[in-house]
């Protein structure tokens, strides 16, 4: 989604012209080219009156549960197996993604729910700036590191 507004998603990374090399640890994300909130070359930003996109996701907590539990029990992937949960129960959720050039911002107060997660403009950057409870737990059972920075791609006009 962050691509469809900001441009292509790309790696940028310095290179050093005299000694011939890039320098990898000064690698980041950022967008370049098609973007419909900002282009390359523009002075002024698109779509400002566009305050934020809103995509609704389902999160398969029953599917996770199932999978935490099958690993400390087998007995559970056994045909004709009783379970006291759903397997196949989801979480309604949305993820607000900012447009980071919108003329009026829009409030981050609105979707806070423990699915939800927001993607809005920190410094020059767009990052994870809201994650639920139930987003932090369904990652934890997923394995998915919560112990890192959000990810985060450079907004530049250039």
């Amino acid at each position: 989604m962050l691509g469809a507004m900001y441009g292509d998603v790309a790696l940028r990374i310095p290179f050093n012209p005299q000694t011939g090399k890039a320098n990898e640890e000064q690698a980041e994300r950022a967008f370049y080219k098609r973007g419909k909130m900002i282009r390359p070359g523009w002075k002024e930003p698109a779509n400002t009156r566009l305050s934020a996109i809103i995509s609704l996701r389902y999160v398969s907590v029953g599917w996770v549960r199932y999978n935490k539990l099958a690993a400390t029990d087998p007995s559970v992937q056994e045909p004709g197996a009783e379970l006291d949960f759903d397997p196949h129960e989801q979480k309604l959720g949305v993820i607000v993604w900012e447009n980071a050039f919108a003329a009026i911002p829009f409030p981050r107060d609105l979707f806070c729910g423990e699915y939800d997660e927001i993607y809005g403009r920190v410094a020059d950057r767009q990052s994870s700036v809201f994650a639920g409870s139930g987003l932090f737990s369904y990652y934890a059972a997923m394995k998915v590191r919560t112990d890192r920075p959000p990810k985060s791609a450079a907004i530049t006009r250039d």
